[in-house]
């Protein structure tokens, strides 16, 4: 039987932010030294946004977009005139967003706890219940440490 707790959904809770935040800092850093820098063409900062949308992060996004920069010469522009690109670069812009499907499924997951673990897998006594528990189910009858329950809500047993 998997049941939802609220005593140690708070302390896991808490945990999951931190390892949220951590996870937040750790990108952040990365992307924001890429999006400082200028590349000189724009294949070169097409690989370079490549590589930060590759960026491997449980609980975050990367949304990439190569922008010009243009650099125009010294001195104040004219009115009649517009302006002179001396040289141009291009940079990213960069945008993290968090996976909310990702962290809600974890922050559901977070006060589940296997209860009762002597259910059968196979035979007359087997568990047929309709409702699906992830691993919880394939590893009931061996498993006596805590589980997760992917479908259920707050204050409601399953299996």
């Amino acid at each position: 039987m998997v049941v939802h707790s609220s005593s140690p959904d708070q302390r896991r809770q808490q945990h999951l932010a931190r390892e949220i935040q951590a996870s937040y800092a750790l990108l952040e850093a990365t992307v924001r030294e890429a999006a400082r820098q200028a590349y000189c063409c724009h294949a070169d900062a097409e690989a370079a946004a490549t590589k930060l949308r590759a960026l491997p992060s449980a609980y975050h996004g990367v949304h990439v977009d190569v922008e010009e920069r243009p650099k125009y010469g010294p001195g104040r522009p004219s009115s009649t005139q517009p302006r002179v690109v001396k040289a141009l670069q291009y940079g990213l812009q960069v945008t993290l967003h968090e996976r909310a499907e990702v962290i809600a499924r974890k922050t559901q997951e977070t006060g589940c706890f296997l209860l009762l673990t002597h259910v059968p897998t196979a035979g007359e006594m087997a568990h047929r219940g309709g409702t699906s528990c992830g691993p919880t189910k394939r590893n009931m009858a061996s498993s006596k440490t805590t589980a997760s329950c992917r479908t259920h809500s707050s204050s409601t047993a399953c299996c």
